[in-house]
């Protein structure tokens, strides 16, 4: 039967619908002439967005699982990524039967797999992707599904028809989510927001039976990709955690819900070492590391330490503080991060790195990754080469067709060893995909991942005498492998000119070349270059502009990147390994403040309250021995050596003072000051002895820290001990 999708023109509906979808409409205006490549911009307009309470759906894609790299924006972490299925119900109107994932084969369907650009966020971790063969460190989609097969859409002033795609499901999310603020704000709540965080811990929960209808049947197979992806139980990357279950699901969202904070990355900046804000090869650098809170609470306490995997790279200062966050503000650690390359760190090698940040109530694991310097491909040009014949068949004889073959070494590719790599009949090679497209753009290309384009034309290598021919030059350590197409241009009775080119690999080296023979042409349709991953750099010959001829030998040599001006040895700034602690003291009391320092010494140090230096404040801790309540501030040291100076994070001091006011005919008055907002207990006993102390009366600290009880049945006892606590 037929899903109808239809938006009416009413005063009741549109303010609900333009709440959800005319954002979604005006981010993805902003951000379409960068679909493709992942997008730092975009992608601070989804955090903002998340911030402001705002909701964003992305259909993933109607080609079955991904098998190469995904399109920007499909696994975006801050976009709720939405799958298509079948639904089946009793008839027109009818309730509901069953679901399976939306799958009209010959590689139309709903689209899912694993990002090879994002890491897996927080909000995703700890799934078993045993079962769904997703990964366990990078971006999974979709999220979620709705109906996405035999939609009626009501459209263009009248017209009708219908429809399938996850460009159907994802609005209809839109929609439910107007539902789902409208159930909200009835309830006095602001907008859902960003729904990924609480519809994954709904799905990891006790509430996902009854929250989701979860799509265990179907797949997104295709010829492309015949083993991945099947619907399975729980998450999956056909469906996600699959539809929602009605109002089951609005009630969960909307219910009573608890204050937390929650922060998300949100840049970083990199200063020191060459000063060009990159991290190369021996060099100290220093980091900060910007987050947000998107929560619904202020993060208090909070503490980070930074850890990083990548060879030759270690973390010299890998802890740090970070100010109070409150909802929707930004902060950085108040001290930077240190980290350190070796003189052997991979050249133009990204570093990818994960940040644990604790605080009252919680933990949140981000992750980021600083580039490193573009190392772009120099070409130089020669005349006269010849083609070195090839002598091995690889196999590859077809229109649109791949083959992977293994290499006779390992070659580096913009920082990375390969071993093997996939020749497309279409005229390049790919060494982290396996895309077979015929229609060649210009470089760069989110499509492919990590290629060389030597002739990237609608070629077909299955036409007489065609095909792709290995073969190797020299002796180890300085072999050349030479791979020589011999194609056709496309022409369906294989009646297209013919075209004979080579790519060469050199062992030991970054550099290839591109050899040209017989062209019948200069190449005024191809594309020519050569691209890091999915198109973060990318260096062009030629696009559609000609420029190629017989004997023309195109020689890419890897730029080399400046050097550091040294790792993070001695002598180097103090390193503090253990901050000083947020302390609560009552007035007259002890407070104790101290860090721990590493590095070279001798080290010097000055407390400060409020930044301001405490006079005499001088070695590795501070004590007052007699608190006063104007003592309470922000605390600090500056920790220095002969190469500079390093500061602590900042730690509050916070100070109570219980006074009895009063005692009288009206009862027994206790004041008290500590921190604003605190909820504060007054407990009596009549016997020390005994000590059982019974709670009389809660109350709450002013915006000024200040709070008050009054016992009025203190008169009707001969003597009454009494105790403020907390909670």
């Amino acid at each position: 039967m037929k899903h109808t999708c239809e938006f009416q023109n009413s005063a009741f509906l549109l303010p609900l619908l333009c709440g959800v979808l005319t954002c979604a409409g005006f981010v993805a205006g902003r951000i379409s002439a960068n679909v493709g490549s992942p997008d730092p911009t975009a992608e601070g307009i989804f955090r903002q967005m998340a911030a402001q309470g705002q909701s964003f759906f992305n259909a993933t894609g109607d080609s079955d699982a991904f098998t190469a790299a995904i399109e920007f924006p499909s696994d975006s972490t801050n976009v709720t990524e939405v799958g298509g299925t079948t639904l089946t119900t009793t008839g027109a109107g009818g309730s509901y039967v069953s679901e399976t994932v939306w799958n009209w084969g010959g590689g139309t369907g709903s689209s899912g797999g694993s990002s090879t650009y994002y890491p897996i966020p927080t909000y995703q971790q700890g799934i078993s992707m045993a079962a769904n063969q997703g990964s366990t460190t990078m971006r999974n989609v979709p999220d979620v599904a709705l109906t996405g097969d035999n939609v009626w859409v009501c459209y263009n002033n009248g017209s009708t028809g219908t429809f399938g795609g996850t460009s159907c499901a994802a609005p209809l999310w839109a929609g439910y989510t107007a539902l789902i603020n409208q159930q909200a704000a009835g309830n006095g709540q602001g907008p859902v927001g960003f729904l990924n965080p609480a519809l994954y811990a709904i799905g990891k929960g006790s509430r996902a039976t009854t929250c989701f209808h979860d799509i265990t049947t179907g797949n997104n197979y295709s010829s492309s990709s015949p083993s991945k992806f099947a619907a399975v139980t729980g998450y999956d990357l056909c469906t996600g955690w699959g539809t929602p279950a009605g109002t089951n699901l609005i009630n969960a969202l909307t219910g009573p819900v608890t204050p937390a904070p929650n922060l998300v990355a949100s840049g970083s900046s990199v200063s020191g070492g060459n000063g060009n804000g990159l991290i190369d090869p021996n060099e100290c650098n220093l980091i900060n590391l910007f987050i947000q809170n998107i929560g619904t609470r202020t993060a208090n306490n909070l503490a980070a330490t930074l850890t990083t995997t990548t060879p030759g790279v270690s973390v010299t200062q890998p802890t740090a503080r970070y100010a109070n966050l409150a909802v929707a503000a930004l902060g950085t650690n108040s001290t930077p991060f240190i980290i350190s390359t070796a003189p052997g760190f991979t050249c133009g090698q990204s570093v990818p790195l994960t940040l644990t940040l604790t605080y009252t109530g919680g933990t949140n694991i981000l992750y980021y990754q600083l580039a490193g310097s573009n190392t772009g491909y120099l070409i130089t040009q020669a005349t006269g080469a010849s083609i070195v014949a090839g002598v091995t068949d690889t196999g590859n004889h077809a229109d649109d067709g791949v083959t992977t073959i293994n290499l006779p070494f390992g070659y580096t590719f913009y920082g990375q060893t390969f071993s093997n790599v996939t020749l497309s009949s279409n005229g390049n090679l790919q060494f982290g995909s396996s895309s077979a497209a015929f229609a060649n753009v210009c470089l760069p290309q989110s499509g492919v991942n990590n290629a060389i384009f030597a002739f990237w034309e609608d070629l077909r290598t299955d036409c007489s005498n065609n095909g792709i021919y290995t073969s190797t030059s020299g002796v180890a350590p300085n072999r050349i492998f030479n791979i020589e197409w011999r194609a056709s241009s496309f022409n369906a009775s294989c009646a297209g000119a013919t075209v004979n080119f080579e790519v060469r690999l050199y062992e030991g080296q970054t550099r290839f070349d591109i050899i040209y023979g017989n062209l019948n042409g200069n190449g005024s349709s191809a594309t020519v270059g050569v691209q890091k991953d999915t198109g973060s750099s990318s260096t062009t010959f030629e696009c559609n502009t000609g420029g190629l001829s017989t004997g023309l030998q195109l020689i890419f040599q890897n730029q080399s990147c400046p050097d550091g001006g040294g790792s993070c040895g001695s002598p180097a700034l103090p390193i503090i390994s253990q901050s000083p602690q947020p302390t609560n003291v009552c007035a007259g009391g002890t407070a104790i403040f101290s860090v721990t320092v590493t590095g070279t010494g001798p080290f010097t140090y000055q407390w400060q309250t409020n930044n301001v230096a405490i006079l005499g404040a001088n070695s590795a801790s501070y004590s007052n021995l007699s608190v006063t309540t104007s003592d309470a501030a922000d605390y600090t040291c500056v920790v220095g050596n002969g190469c500079g100076s390093i500061t602590s994070s900042i730690v509050p001091l916070t100070v109570f003072k219980i006074t009895i006011a009063g005692w009288g005919s009206g009862g027994m008055q206790v004041d008290g000051i500590g921190p604003a907002g605190q909820t504060y207990v007054l407990v009596a006993t009549t016997n020390l002895a005994t000590a059982v102390w019974t709670p009389l009366a809660t109350n709450r600290a002013d915006t000024k820290g200040v709070f008050q009880f009054i016992d009025v049945q203190a008169t009707n006892y001969s003597r009454r001990f009494y105790r403020v606590a907390t909670p």
